[in-house]
């Protein structure tokens, strides 16, 4: 069996495939000192939908969330810097880029999910983020129309600041 794909089975997953972010800092001597990975969450559309296919909600409804998600948030999944270069604001050089980039393309939040690491909690408030206390979801009810809410993974804490 083979599964063609066309561009309208795409096109509802097209803004996450499209809106996906690596961010890379190179030093001239050092090389590569940090990176930044960022992309609307999949897991959250997919999620949200099966919520509202089960209430009953119809296609046009659910392609609607689908895009909104797509189109107007997005995960900062992973910010990494080399243990010598921790001191040199390269992290919140790179969360300021990732968030100038989506908000010039439109994108309404960005948020994350941390762990108890000890110092995450200051990076994040440091960047102009609001730390959310333990087990404390994102709210997203206002921005889609609809019942929504991201939870942490248990340890983990909510980033997130709006873009607008």
């Amino acid at each position: 069996m083979s599964i063609r794909f066309s561009e309208e089975t795409l096109f509802p997953m097209r803004p996450y495939m499209d809106a996906a972010l690596v961010l890379v800092a190179e030093h001239r001597d050092d090389g590569l000192v940090g990176a930044l990975i960022a992309y609307p969450p999949v897991n959250v559309a997919e999620n949200v939908v099966a919520a509202m296919r089960e209430q009953g909600s119809g296609e046009e409804e659910q392609s609607r969330i689908l895009l909104s998600i797509g189109m107007f948030l997005t995960r900062v999944k992973a910010v990494a810097v080399a243990e010598p270069s921790r001191s040199r604001t390269i992290g919140g050089s790179l969360l300021k880029r990732c968030r100038q980039v989506y908000a010039q393309c439109g994108y309404r939040r960005t948020y994350g999910a941390m762990p108890s690491t000890p110092g995450l909690e200051e990076f994040y408030r440091k960047a102009a983020f609001d730390v959310y206390d333990h087990g404390r979801p994102l709210d997203l009810t206002t921005m889609l129309g609809t019942p929504t809410f991201v939870t942490p993974d248990a340890g983990e804490r909510i980033f997130t600041r709006d873009l607008t």
